[in-house]
């Protein structure tokens, strides 16, 4: 076994995000820098929930070389990811099977105490970082602290951004271009569908980077009729008015549309198709279509230098806090901020994923975000 010493454990739940190697990296280095020998749980909370799970350091992982420096400017999580659930609760926040909570506490204070792990970080979105409180709460893990991760750009109504987001944006935009293209030639209209569960955050800022003639968000729901008029008016001035961006979660009838009855670990159903149903609405106004859904591939990009950056600096706060004695904290850019270096922190209670659009920087009857969204959204 290793020389006695103080560890530090890594571990990345949910999607992939850009970036996510960089916060890694940036957990790491600090950590390094005080001292600590640095630790990953391996698909995320699956590994954790393991029995008698022994967790690798940087020289064991398959997708790293060079140490933790390594670890930097890589697309997805090289540590692993997954979607796997510690605690889960009900929407009043209690347990939903008690009995089964104990029972994986037990695994996860004997993996911890077993690889003589004293702080652990979460890099996760609003339900991962929600995990994590409910472990704090109950006493299962003392010393934890945690690094937003969504290009949803929804973890809480005080964060202004999260990573990520900006290279999601800027790789949706790359799609968006080539829908915009393709459809002018072609003398059709687009329609590309961009992921966001509850926010219409990154299809406003796809659309608006590829200056896309209309756009559909989560935050507002717009009657069919009008859809149907709005592009057709749009399409008779110019043919190069040929791109609808909409958000996976725009709402028909009150509703999301899903792709799946099933829910994930944390209670989401997935969405996906209501791109399609729109493309109905307008084939069936003599609209000629092309639809495209780039789903989870722009995530999957590599990070800008701009969020790789940012995320490093993130992830670093993160474990200087806890290795400060500073636990239940979340490492954030604050509401508001004017340079990416302006971080600081929010209570892991404070992580709610409530953050939406704000609905009057839209304008329903043009389909379009407000010429005053450019600096909330950029």
């Amino acid at each position: 076994m290793p020389p006695m010493g103080k560890r530090l454990l890594v571990l990345q739940s949910g999607g992939s995000c850009p970036g996510s190697s960089d916060a890694q990296f940036g957990v790491s280095k600090r950590a390094e820098q005080e001292g600590y020998e640095v630790l990953f749980s391996q698909d995320g909370y699956r590994e954790l929930m393991e029995p008698d799970a022994t967790f690798c350091n940087i020289h064991r992982l398959p997708c790293v070389q060079a140490g933790i420096q390594g670890l930097r400017k890589q697309r997805c999580s090289p540590i692993g990811t997954s979607r796997a659930n510690p605690a889960p609760v009900d929407k009043t926040g209690e347990l939903k099977d008690p009995e089964q909570f104990a029972r994986i506490s037990t695994i996860i204070r004997e993996n911890l105490t077993r690889n003589r792990v004293d702080i652990v970080i979460v890099i996760g979105g609003d339900n991962s970082l929600g995990a994590a409180g409910v472990l704090m709460r109950h006493g299962v893990i003392e010393r934890l602290n945690g690094v937003p991760k969504t290009v949803d750009n929804d973890i809480g109504r005080g964060v202004q951004r999260s990573f990520g987001v900006l290279t999601a944006a800027g790789e949706g935009a790359e799609w968006a271009k080539r829908m915009q293209a393709e459809g002018e030639s072609n003398d059709k209209m687009s329609i590309l569908e961009i992921m966001g569960r509850d926010s219409g955050d990154l299809a406003a800022r796809i659309a608006t980077a590829a200056e896309a003639s209309t756009l559909l968000i989560a935050e507002v729901e717009v009657p069919r009729d009008h859809v149907v008029e709005r592009i057709r008016a749009l399409r008779a001035q110019s043919r190069s008015n040929a791109l609808l961006v909409i958000a996976e979660a725009f709402r028909i009838d009150g509703q999301k549309t899903h792709v799946s009855t099933e829910p994930d670990p944390f209670g989401n159903l997935r969405l996906g198709g209501v791109g399609r149903r729109v493309e109905r609405w307008l084939n069936e106004a003599d609209i000629k279509t092309m639809y495209a859904c780039p789903s989870y591939l722009i995530r999957s990009a590599a990070a800008t230098e701009r969020d790789s950056v940012f995320a490093k600096t993130l992830g670093e706060r993160a474990a200087e806090e806890a290795i400060a004695g500073h636990v239940g904290k979340v490492a954030i850019l604050p509401r508001g901020s004017k340079r990416d270096d302006q971080i600081s922190t929010m209570d892991l209670s404070g992580v709610k994923g409530d953050k939406r659009l704000p609905i009057e920087l839209y304008d329903a009857d043009q389909l379009r975000m407000r010429e005053e969204s450019a600096p909330y959204l950029f």
